[in-house]
């Protein structure tokens, strides 16, 4: 039988290993380059959804506005070099939701629900660089299409842009975006611009996929433009924040999924015609989740 003091060395040698298993777990280790490496053929199937709440007061009224898309997105790799990759993307079952509310229960709500065939097969078609920087877009000729797809920003949620050197666990690198919403009807632009630091986070495994970790949060979001329509001016001015959690295929540089949400405090003042002050607090949820059916 093993004696108490042999016991107890046995039990310190265990508890030591397992300490230093845990620290070398922990440590950064290599550096690593996180590239896009794609082969032409290539397909990847997603399906990307946007969900936004905004709350405001007009002329004192409140109102509360809940907004969803939904689309799927089939992608193909057309062409891949050692500088360039060109997808085309192709979009189906799009569909949206929108519920209107009022506080004061005297007045009626609306709810909506569309399936926007439309935009059935539209196609857009982008080019990346190796650090899945979009260099080029070509939209396609559904304009109708490709203003919706924008306004959903989902090219650059599937994609993380890369930093140019190599990283290790914690490290960060900063970029700056710039968001422009042109007028529907009239002539304007509301711009949002975001700094946003992103932090490499180390290998994990999900949906059955060696990816790539990578945590971005906005250190500054400044939202501000005009929009000019029918005799009337609003400007607009506002600030909030952006933060996401993407996880990317280690094997390819393609985004597994992505979860992430965005807040703005909005002011936007109309003069003209009619003249108020209106804010807008805005809630904005979005994933991007790779399809693992088959075709």
């Amino acid at each position: 039988m093993m004696s108490v003091s042999r016991t107890a060395h046995f039990l310190a040698i265990v508890l030591v290993a397992s300490l230093a298993a845990h620290a070398t777990e922990m440590m950064p280790g290599d550096a690593t380059l996180l590239r896009l490496r794609l082969q032409k053929n290539m397909t990847f199937r997603y399906d990307a959804e946007t969900t936004t709440s905004q709350q405001m007061s007009v002329m004192g009224q409140d109102m509360t506005n809940d907004i969803s898309y939904k689309v799927r997105i089939s992608m193909a790799v057309a062409d891949a070099t050692l500088d360039r990759s060109s997808i085309t993307c192709t979009f189906s079952d799009a569909k949206t939701s929108v519920s209107v509310r009022g506080m004061d229960e005297n007045v009626p709500g609306m709810d909506t629900t569309m399936a926007l065939t439309q935009f059935d097969g539209a196609t857009m078609t982008m080019t990346l660089d190796p650090t899945a920087k979009i260099v080029s877009v070509d939209r396609g000729s559904n304009s109708e299409a490709s203003s919706l797809f924008s306004s959903m920003r989902i090219m650059e949620r599937i994609n993380t842009v890369f930093p140019v050197k190599e990283v290790r666990i914690g490290d960060s690198w900063i970029r700056t975006v710039t968001d422009t919403i042109a007028s529907g009807q009239g002539d304007g632009h509301i711009y949002t611009t975001m700094t946003l630091k992103n932090t490499y986070r180390g290998v994990r495994d999900t949906m059955g996929v060696r990816c790539w970790l990578i945590e971005t949060e906005s250190s500054s979001f400044d939202q501000r433009g005009t929009i000019s329509t029918n005799g009337i001016d609003m400007d607009v001015d506002g600030s909030g924040t952006f933060r996401s959690r993407c996880y990317v295929e280690e094997k390819t540089g393609m985004t597994v999924i992505t979860i992430g949400d965005v807040t703005s405090d909005t002011r936007m003042s109309l003069s003209g015609q009619q003249e108020m002050i209106i804010p807008v607090d805005t809630h904005l949820t979005f994933t991007v989740k790779r399809r693992t059916e088959k075709k």
